[in-house]
C-alpha cells in the first residue's frame, strides 16, 4: 500500500506532533510504501525545524521519508492540518484528521471546503480520535458513516513512568520534594480545558 501524509511534520503543534509519530509508525513497514508533503503553516511567524520530538533517533528515520511528488500516485492520502481540505485528493482514499474540542466547527476549520463535499464523495473519511469530537462532526451535518474514531496511541518504551528512585531523585533535585505537582503537556487555550482541570484539582476530597 502506498501512503502519502500531508501535513505540518516540522512544527511543534499537536498536529505536527501526530503527523510525525504516524510517520514513524509507518515508516519501515513491508507493507506500506510512505512519502510525506508539508503543507504550510497558516502562521508564517511560526518557527519550523526538521523534528520537534526531540529525538535523534526519531529525526534520522523521519528524514528518509521521501518527499511526495506533485504528481504522486498513491492508494491512500492523509491529511493532519487545518484549515480541513475535505476535497477528494487523486489516490483512491482521502483520510482527513479532524478534531472539534467545542464539540463543533467553525468556518476557521473548515476553510474553502465543506461538510458537503465530504458527505458526497464515500472516498473521504474523516479520523477523529474521541467521540466528543465525532459528535462535533456530526453535529455540523457529517455522514456519521463517514466518521471514524480512532483513539491517539502511545509507543510504551517512549512514554511511560519513571521508576520511583529515579522520581524522588528528580523531585529532589528540581526542589519539588514534598510539593503536590500538576503535569499540563499542551497549549494554555481554552479549548484544552486547563482551568477546568486545575479547578477539579482544588475540589475537597471526601
Amino acid at each position: 500500500m502506498r501512503i502519502i501524509i500531508e501535513g505540518w511534520r516540522s512544527l511543534p503543534h499537536s498536529y505536527g506532533v501526530i503527523d510525525q509519530f504516524l510517520s514513524l509508525e509507518l515508516w519501515g513497514r513491508g507493507d506500506v510504501e510512505l512519502f510525506h508533503r508539508y503543507v504550510p503553516f497558516f502562521d508564517a511567524s511560526v518557527r519550523t525545524g526538521a523534528d520537534t520530538l526531540g529525538d535523534e533517533g526519531f529525526a534520522a528515520r523521519l528524514a528518509r521519508v521521501p518527499t511526495a511528488r506533485v504528481e504522486q500516485e498513491a492508494d491512500t492520502t492523509v491529511r493532519i492540518f487545518v484549515p480541513l481540505d475535505l476535497t477528494p485528493a487523486a489516490s483512491k482514499r482521502t483520510l482527513v484528521f479532524a478534531t472539534s474540542e467545542f464539540a463543533i466547527f467553525d468556518a476557521n476549520q473548515i476553510g474553502r471546503s465543506s461538510i458537503a463535499a465530504l458527505n458526497a464523495d464515500a472516498g473521504i473519511v474523516c479520523v477523529t480520535p474521541s467521540q466528543w469530537s465525532r459528535s462535533g462532526l456530526v453535529r455540523c451535518g457529517a455522514d456519521p458513516g463517514q466518521v471514524v474514531v480512532i483513539p491517539h496511541g502511545i509507543d510504551p518504551e517512549v512514554f511511560r513512568p519513571v521508576g520511583a528512585a529515579l522520581r524522588e531523585d528528580l523531585r529532589r533535585r528540581l526542589g519539588w520534594t514534598g510539593h503536590f505537582l500538576f503535569l499540563n503537556v499542551g497549549a494554555l487555550t481554552g479549548n484544552k480545558g486547563t482551568i477546568d482541570l486545575l479547578k477539579a484539582g482544588h475540589l475537597p476530597q471526601r
